[in-house]
């Protein structure tokens, strides 16, 4: 396939326009992640910067309008997936060393050092996602314990050749961006867009938690699995050991820990740990709940609250103080509104 939509943000004037290669840097640095970018020669550059905000995802339009060079550090906290749609960027992120002409679309991974070389003629577009976002979207699709960062295959996928859903609804996005009474960018819709782009990037894209996923789609779980499953899920607000769910797997503890760690990748305890956060968002987003936070969560088997937000914010993206309030306004709103 090829982008149907590249220059979608056309419409939009650039929010940032210059000639200075100094000022590039600075304003890429802020704009992406920490780098330096040189252009080629110490000529004068023609670089333009256009984009848009999808929740904490966003879209960039850049064109250097000369040959540059791009040398940033690792940033964790970031994820850019790019579509190069004229000219080439030569890539090394340290662990392999790529090109990604035009029609082509490369994930730069944000624990690695990067290094690019772009054509005078080179243009991307690019999403920028968060990495706690990805880790999020890894979680729902296969429950997977994250022990280190997650790494994209250093490669580019020829979207010709290998189209995906990621760069299909990319290309919707954008068509959809075009009108000028597009509804994407707004609080009801954004992050959902933002969710969605996540989960598409972590299921259709190699990276060093694949065969996890993989794995978990091929083999059903045991027998004691189901049964240590069944036994926390009927009593998420109670203290649970590994000597009793063992009991009620009907297997030895280590047995359990390895079943576990070989069907569904985590813990017992991690995979409990993600029905309760589960059942206290179902509690704070009951309309007809007067309960606190706190009985909530102490009601889901959290005995330390703060612990507790940590663990939802990574899950949710937001804290148990937010979802709650957020419940209680919409509910406020729906008894006040008179109905027609």
């Amino acid at each position: 396939m090829t982008m149907t939509n590249p220059d979608a943000l056309q419409r939009i004037p650039p929010q940032f326009r210059t000639v200075d290669p100094e000022e590039i840097s600075r304003h890429m640095s802020s704009a992406f992640r920490p780098n330096r970018s040189t252009v080629s020669g110490g000529e004068r550059a023609d670089f333009s910067h256009r984009s848009l905000h999808l929740g904490g995802a966003s879209i960039h339009q850049v064109r250097y309008g000369r040959a540059a060079q791009v040398d940033a550090p690792p940033f964790e906290p970031v994820v850019l997936a790019m579509f190069t749609l004229s000219g080439c960027a030569t890539i090394d992120q340290g662990d392999g060393r790529f090109e990604a002409p035009a029609g082509s679309f490369c994930i730069l991974n944000a624990a690695r050092h990067l290094k690019i070389g772009l054509s005078a003629d080179f243009e991307q577009l690019t999403v920028r996602l968060d990495s706690a976002t990805l880790a999020r979207a890894l979680l729902e699709s296969g429950d997977c314990d994250l022990r280190g960062d997650l790494a994209f295959a250093p490669c580019a996928y020829d979207l010709q050749r290998h189209p995906s859903g990621f760069a299909r609804f990319v290309d919707c996005i954008c068509g959809e961006l075009s009108r000028d009474a597009s509804r994407c960018t707004t609080p009801a819709v954004a992050p959902h867009l933002e969710r969605t782009l996540a989960g598409l990037l972590v299921t259709e894209f190699r990276h060093n938690y694949s065969h996890l996923l993989e794995a978990d789609r091929r083999s059903p779980a045991p027998a004691v699995v189901r049964r240590a499953e069944e036994y926390m899920r009927e009593r998420l607000g109670e203290a649970l050991g590994m000597p009793e769910l063992a009991r009620a797997a009907g297997c030895s503890p280590r047995s359990l820990q390895q079943a576990f760690r070989q069907f569904r990748h985590t813990t017992p305890s991690a995979w409990l740990r993600l029905r309760r956060l589960e059942r206290a968002r179902e509690l704070l987003l009951a309309s007809g709940s007067d309960a606190s936070v706190t009985a909530i969560a102490y009601a889901c088997g959290f005995t330390h609250l703060s612990k507790f937000a940590a663990h939802y914010r990574l899950r949710f993206g937001e804290s148990p103080q937010q979802t709650w309030r957020q419940a209680r306004t919409g509910a406020a709103a729906r008894i006040t509104t008179p109905r027609s």
